[in-house]
């Protein structure tokens, strides 16, 4: 990245998918000058190193939920939410200091807001970006039930969407406990006690989940080994790691998710496969957005080298300009493989040299 990659060409914090190491998406970064400092977080989501704070940092919601069912936060950790089975609503909590529920507050009833007329065994929910959307999930309708929210991330002010903007997954998973999207909406993943599964959609429209689609068996991945009886699914923030709860261990499962890489898509044609690409976060500062694309600029703002020639780098902004995806269009000239006894291969791997992509 060049300075002028940044708005304030200081960057406080910057991370890249990577968390077992500086190289672990398998793309080296360089960053010019020396001016940032990098977090690649080898122990930031280890719940194995995990310490219990004490009795004193816990907080009961039984006074408004006495069987609460999921749980998740605003973007900055001053608000918490919980979710239940017994009021099937959503109850808001203030924290006087950010993700320290000991200093948590409940706003009151009139903040609250009922489910129970779309679920009423309501078992998670999560909030898109921004907060302008909250989505909740139970075993009562087996579906994911959208709601608008006038002030984001204000449950007080939700509207339900409308039995068109549901998503039904019963299909798939028909005691469904939690639910997840992965940093865009373009995806939902979807966990239950039936199927012991992590299940996943593709979303046209990010966040919509109407417009999802089953991602097929091929891409459900099962947690049953480890908890047969699943109930939240949560994400580190980079979507490196993946962390499931349940019932029968009670107890913090952590999973290693796919570093980032390029195959080549099913196609076969020599398009990139952009499902697992490189994500690069942002903290205290945003990206510059010179253009007003939404995009970062190659080869002013950013340089990449060692790309095959005919594949185009993309590097999509998002999340208010703190994050940057690289994906790639187009695809490589067609590559003609002659052989004297093709019956005789059984695998082909053609990889480009140098084998990494150079990043500054």
């Amino acid at each position: 990245f060049d300075d002028s990659a940044f708005s304030s060409a200081m960057a406080a914090d910057v991370s890249n998918s990577g968390h077992a190491g500086p190289f672990s998406s398998h793309v080296p970064i360089d960053f010019l000058e020396n001016v940032f400092f990098l977090q690649y977080g080898a122990s930031l989501f280890n719940v194995s190193g995990a310490s219990y704070t004490g009795a004193a940092e816990e907080f009961s919601v039984f006074s408004e939920e006495n069987e609460p069912q999921g749980l998740t936060f605003n973007n900055d950790g001053t608000v918490m939410y919980i979710i239940g089975s017994a009021g099937d609503a959503v109850v808001e909590y203030i924290l006087t200091t950010p993700f320290d529920v000991s200093t948590a507050t409940h706003t009151g009833s009139d903040q609250e807001f009922s489910v129970g007329a779309q679920e009423t065994a309501p078992s998670g929910l999560a909030f898109n970006t921004d907060g302008s959307k909250m989505f909740v999930i139970g075993v009562g309708g087996d579906a994911v039930v959208e709601y608008h929210l006038s002030v984001n991330f204000d449950v007080s002010t939700a509207i339900y969407a409308g039995a068109g903007e549901e998503f039904f997954v019963g299909t798939e998973e028909s005691t469904p406990t939690g639910l997840a999207f992965n940093h865009d909406g373009s995806k939902l993943f979807i966990l239950g006690n039936s199927g012991d599964a992590v299940v996943e959609y593709t979303l046209s429209v990010n966040f919509d989940v109407s417009t999802a689609i089953y991602a097929g068996a091929g891409r459900e991945f099962f947690v049953g080994t480890e908890e047969n009886i699943p109930q939240a699914l949560a994400f580190s923030s980079d979507g490196g790691k993946m962390f499931v709860v349940g019932a029968t261990g009670d107890a913090v499962v952590e999973y290693e998710l796919p570093d980032a890489e390029y195959t080549e898509s099913f196609a076969n044609d020599g398009s990139i496969n952009n499902s697992n690409s490189l994500l690069i976060s942002l903290t205290g500062d945003t990206f510059d957005d010179t253009g007003n694309d939404g995009l970062l600029n190659v080869g002013s703002q950013v340089t990449l080298g060692n790309i095959p020639a005919g594949l185009t780098p993309v590097l999509t902004l998002s999340e208010d300009d703190t994050r940057v995806t690289l994906t790639f269009t187009e695809r490589p000239p067609a590559i003609k493989i002659s052989m004297i006894s093709p019956a005789s291969l059984s695998s082909l791997t053609i990889r480009p040299f140098p084998p990494s992509l150079l990043l500054k």
